[in-house]
């Protein structure tokens, strides 16, 4: 059992479908990667040694750790293993989900398809792109976030959304960029705030430093919460699942409740497809979705213009490896900042064009929260070069670059590769 499941547990020892749920999602995790963890230099048990049955062990480094347990596996299944591409993907999602990364994500086939369709400005579901967000973990007494915690957080973020699609039924109803949903269909969507609540109320009763009428007090509180608590993990959904639901399929309805600031809104929101143009004149400016398809529609548009406005409000995802291009087309070849990595032994990337237009184009940029990944960072780009000015800002975690995988069974993953620093002008 791992740290999460033991610290979950001891704190929310009622809460019987929340460790339920983190039971599966190890047995999950066990039926991907074979039980195996993947760290450095670890010892593996191998099957082999001739007819002894017994094992022979190996040390092997960690970046052929997975080829090695593959081969094993290959080797030593009790069937033959028809789809080997599975047992990589399910050994990349493993992967995935230990960095507890809200901008690292794995996706499977259909969600992956359903991504690269939303790049394209095609959307099924309401009409929104989500993203999770996950808890803040305050320091513990000694100043250090308490690692179990932060990583049991990291397992139940919270799902936001990131954008809403123009035209879209979630636009038609009302739902806006930065809402958080709590509920899908009915169901309370499982996040580890009201989680991390219950097990500080209960901390409070235990607490030495308090009272026994205080303690009697919070006494009263942690089991009244708690018992909230139960009654809505009997009628719970998990954040991937609530995602899943708002993203997918284009028939029906769902009733969706998001908490705005201190409001709970409830609303029936219809599924249907939505398509929003690769690029199109609206009131705020030019829209455009960050796909090479529209590089070219877009030089087009803004060929001869004087100065340039652009609306990349409800712009939350796109392809990373088009935006030297985009910059291109406003600013020309040059430096325009640079990724910049927490690891100390990784220098930071360059952002450069090798080319682009002569000169440049000056541009207003209409954006605000719901503009983020590329399309955030081409706006604070050409900020910094001095060539276009801000309508709105940007938040504060929008400039992060995610690169984008597909693996060979049509799932893939996004990956936090550094946050966006702008270039001196």
């Amino acid at each position: 059992m791992s740290d999460t499941q033991k610290s979950i547990q001891a704190s929310l020892a009622v809460v019987i479908a929340a460790t339920a749920f983190l039971v599966g999602l190890e047995m999950r995790d066990n039926a991907d990667l074979g039980g195996a963890k993947l760290v450095s230099n670890e010892t593996v048990a191998m099957a082999g040694g001739g007819g002894s049955g017994r094992g022979v062990v190996a040390n092997v480094e960690d970046r052929q750790y997975v080829a090695a347990i593959v081969e094993m596996l290959d080797r030593a299944y009790v069937e033959p293993i028809e789809d080997r591409s599975k047992l990589g993907s399910g050994a990349v999602r493993g992967m995935i989900a230990r960095l507890a990364d809200a901008e690292s994500l794995f996706y499977d086939a259909e969600a992956f398809k359903r991504l690269e369709a939303a790049r394209a400005g095609r959307f099924e579901g309401i009409g929104v792109v989500t993203r999770f967000d996950l808890t803040r973990v305050e320091p513990n007494e000694d100043g250090n976030e308490d690692d179990s915690t932060k990583r049991e957080a990291a397992m139940l973020p919270r799902i936001l959304i990131a954008s809403v699609a123009p035209g879209s039924s979630a636009e038609a109803a009302g739902l806006k960029a930065g809402d958080v949903v709590t509920g899908v269909d009915g169901k309370w969507v499982v996040n580890a705030d009201d989680i991390l609540a219950l097990r500080k109320l209960q901390q409070e009763t235990e607490d030495p430093a308090k009272t026994d009428a205080q303690r009697a007090e919070a006494d009263k509180r942690f089991i009244a919460a708690r018992k909230t608590m139960v009654e809505r993990m009997r009628n719970s959904m998990m954040p991937m699942r609530a995602q899943e639901l708002l993203t997918a399929g284009t028939e029906g309805s769902l009733k969706v409740a998001v908490r705005r600031g201190q409001q709970v809104i409830e609303n029936v929101v219809p599924k249907r497809a939505t398509n929003v143009p690769l690029v199109a004149d609206g009131p705020g400016g030019i829209r455009f979705c960050f796909k090479p398809e529209a590089v070219s529609e877009l030089q087009s548009k803004i060929a001869g213009d004087g100065d340039v406005r652009l609306d990349l409000t409800q712009n939350a995802t796109g392809d990373e490896s088009t935006l030297t291009a985009f910059l291109g087309l406003f600013g020309g070849a040059g430096d325009y900042g640079t990724i910049l990595s927490e690891r100390p032994d990784a220098p930071a990337k360059p952002l450069t064009v090798a080319e682009g237009r002569q000169g440049s184009v000056q541009v207003v940029i209409k954006v605000d929260g719901s503009t983020r990944g590329p399309a955030a960072i081409f706006a604070k780009a050409l900020e910094a070069k001095g060539i276009a000015r801000l309508e709105g800002s940007l938040d504060e975690g929008a400039l992060i670059m995610a690169k984008t995988v597909r693996l060979a069974d049509g799932s893939g993953y996004t990956l936090n590769t550094g946050r966006f620093e702008g270039a001196t002008r």
